[in-house]
């Protein structure tokens, strides 16, 4: 049997400040199927901002040079090589933004843009369980769908 797969990309519901969106439910047999998500985090520009600036301190950069030393990839000093990675990479390496254009505006637009600065992929995949505790259920009619698909426990 070919998988059967049905897109959604809906959101679901908040557990904490995980935003549960469903992406797809996919089927190959009876006895194989499940539902794919991703798991969303709205960021202010404030905790935007802190996380860019704690990931660019010294003793957290002090490795990655020191790896990149070692790999002959730069021959700086550590706060010139920390300069070089800011104005280049910036925040790629602080917020993973995997699905951020698929479900940032949703979650603007029920958070607002005051709230919703930036938003970090932290976890996808098989990302649902049937005894899920939500703190807020957005779509109970999908979440029913999920369960009926994902029979298994946290």
């Amino acid at each position: 049997m070919n998988r059967q797969e049905t897109k959604y990309n809906k959101l679901i519901g908040r557990i904490d400040k995980n935003y549960y969106f469903l992406d797809e439910i996919f089927k190959y047999d009876e006895n194989f199927q499940g539902a794919t998500g991703s798991v969303m985090n709205p960021l202010t520009e404030a905790e935007y901002n802190k996380r860019v600036e704690n990931y660019f301190e010294i003793e957290h950069m002090r490795e990655f040079w020191s790896q990149a030393v070692e790999a002959n990839k730069t021959d700086l000093g550590l706060d010139d090589w920390i300069e070089l990675v800011k104005n280049t990479d910036r925040e790629e390496g602080v917020i993973d933004r995997s699905y951020a254009t698929t479900y940032g505006k949703q979650l603007k637009e029920l958070l607002g843009e005051d709230k919703v600065f930036e938003v970090e992929c932290s976890g996808g995949g098989r990302c649902f369980y049937k005894d899920m505790k939500w703190d807020e259920l957005f779509n109970e009619n999908l979440w029913q769908k999920i369960k009926q698909v994902e029979n298994k426990k946290s």
